[in-house]
């Protein structure tokens, strides 16, 4: 049996559908979405004898919603001017996630300095902060005694921010430092909203901690 227009038609909007749950790029999903959308809309219209309204409804309602989530996105990127500081930290830290989530983060967060033998955090308290030291060398210690030390780009409190539990050592500034410093509820609800940082935060995480073992 030959196929028809609408056949084609049909199989067009499917494949964009498909290739849109493909794509990684959350813009070109919107636009993919949004093709497909408006080509099932003209068969759902034209390939009966009568139009296929409720289907016809919920598609136009489908463009309503990711053509906001594309002009979303554009108003995003459009906004995405780093400093100087921003752009050294997204590349020594953040580079596994785009740019787009970056400035998310960056913008719920706060730079604090501290001076030298200031405490970051303290042993057995409960953190209520996440701190990424930018600039400068910190302590780390437990019961008064130095374990190990950190340097540029290295979190502090993230063992006590996942597992909610207090932390286990204080760490001290050596040198004047630079960090930039989340709060924890307003990073939770940001996290929790959002799946796909959660898992690129996630993915930071890993990747210090990985780098804090390898220099034990």
């Amino acid at each position: 049996m030959p196929l028809t227009l609408w056949d084609i038609l049909a199989h067009s909007y499917n494949l964009l559908y498909l290739t849109a749950f493909i794509v990684k790029d959350m813009l070109w999903l919107r636009i993919l979405l949004c093709l497909a959308s408006v080509m099932e809309v003209i068969y759902s219209y034209n390939v009966g004898t009568d139009p296929l309204w409720p289907n016809i409804l919920w598609c136009s309602a489908y463009v309503g919603v990711n053509t906001y989530q594309f002009f979303r996105i554009i108003q995003e990127r459009q906004s995405l001017n780093l400093s100087e500081e921003e752009h050294i930290m997204y590349a020594a830290m953040f580079s596994t996630m785009s740019k787009v989530l970056f400035r998310r983060l960056i913008n719920i967060g706060e730079w604090r300095t501290y001076s030298i033998d200031e405490n970051l955090i303290e042993e057995g308290n409960t953190c209520k902060e996440l701190l990424l030291l930018t600039q400068g060398a910190a302590s780390v210690e437990k019961k008064g005694i130095e374990i190990t030390r950190l340097r540029s780009y290295a979190f502090v409190g993230e063992m006590s921010f996942l597992s909610g539990k207090e932390t286990t050592a204080t760490v001290k500034a050596l040198t004047p430092v630079l960090c930039m410093v989340w709060k924890k509820e307003t990073l939770e609800a940001l996290i929790n909203k959002d799946n796909e940082l959660h898992i690129a935060i996630h993915t930071v995480f890993s990747r210090d901690l990985t780098q804090k073992l390898s220099v034990q």
